[in-house]
């Protein structure tokens, strides 16, 4: 597992929420992939705007 606080961006580079994560980790073949990932806004009524081509 993995945690921490971050800043999230939208792709227009405008900052949209900052907060902490928490990402869950497997290894598959070898290899370390996410297996689940959250985020908790510090903002009361923020939110994240993703784009899918930018995952």
């Amino acid at each position: 597992m993995e945690g921490g606080t971050g800043i999230w961006y939208h792709t227009n580079g405008a900052a949209v929420s900052c907060g902490r994560y928490l990402l869950v980790w497997k290894k598959d073949d070898g290899k370390w992939k996410i297996l689940r990932d959250t985020w908790f806004s510090d903002k009361k009524n923020s939110f994240l705007v993703v784009n899918i081509k930018d995952l």
